[in-house]
């Protein structure tokens, strides 16, 4: 193994440091070995665009940029069309694909995965009907994670966020972040450690008319539930709301809501405010 880059940005709660490294000494990029919050896991990369593949072979680091206590790596390719972005802060690590090109492309497939290289269990939401991945309802689940590929009868494939609670006390998440113009990632889990992204459309993959970026694919670890909870990791990853939008965003107080189903039969308008101001 090659290591190839640390960074010293209180991004781990144990050696306050995150590093990535490579299995090959050709910068390869395809699968990296992250260690997070003092715990080592494995990350692959790689996008299919247009029938073309993109997995960061022979890559090289084109730009690095720090923004808010979060440090950028841009890496690149002989081909540029499409970039990958990491994002290393706070116990926690981020990557996406992006494209400075302006038009059409049709999404194929992605390569991307996180594989969790120690035991754990498994927090997950169930709901083991033909409603499952339909929506993020269902009631909340865990399982041994070897156990995961076997659980759920309808199919391995499990919605965000995944929660791990490791044998050393910590938390783990694997989830995406700032979801825009692409589609929703799913979680197949391919064997008994490794979950991939999974899109709806399976085979036939998706299209986008406009500038292409994905969401974050993003691991954060915590000590404790009360971090994991209050954890900043979404909010600095997502887009700054738009200030035509939400000129005063003064209204907009983080932290647990409830709600209830709002359809026929349910309530009113005024009864579903209630419940929101509670």
């Amino acid at each position: 193994s090659q290591w190839l880059f640390s960074t010293t940005t209180d991004l781990c709660s144990i050696d306050k440091s995150v590093v990535v490294k490579t299995k090959e000494k050709n910068l390869d990029f395809s699968e990296l070995q992250i260690c997070v919050g003092g715990l080592e896991y494995s990350v692959e990369t790689g996008i299919t665009i247009n029938e073309k593949s993109y997995n960061f072979n022979t890559a090289y680091i084109q730009n690095v940029s720090e923004t808010e206590g979060i440090r950028y790596y841009t890496i690149n390719t002989d081909d540029p069309t499409i970039l990958l972005e990491l994002a290393l802060f706070k116990n926690s690590f981020a990557f996406r694909y992006k494209s400075a090109i302006n038009g059409a492309f049709h999404v194929n497939s992605e390569e991307s995965s996180f594989r969790v290289l120690t035991k754990a269990d498994v927090y997950y939401f169930e709901r083991n009907n033909n409603y499952k991945l339909k929506s993020y309802a269902g009631t909340w689940e865990h399982c041994a994670l070897e156990d995961m590929a076997v659980i759920t009868k309808k199919s391995p494939i499990q919605g965000s966020p995944l929660i791990f609670k490791f044998k050393d006390g910590k938390y783990g998440v694997i989830t995406e972040v700032n979801l825009q113009n692409y589609s929703g990632a799913r979680w197949l889990l391919t064997d008994s450690t490794k979950f991939k992204v999974n899109f709806t459309e399976g085979n036939a993959g998706f299209s986008i008319d406009s500038s292409f970026c994905t969401p974050w694919r993003v691991f954060f670890v915590s000590d404790n539930l009360t971090n994991l909870v209050n954890q900043d990791v979404i909010k600095q990853l997502s887009t700054k709301p738009n200030l035509t939008l939400y000129g005063n965003t003064d209204y907009i107080i983080p932290g647990k809501c409830v709600w209830r189903w709002f359809s026929k039969g349910t309530g009113t308008p005024i009864e579903e405010k209630q419940f929101i101001d509670y």
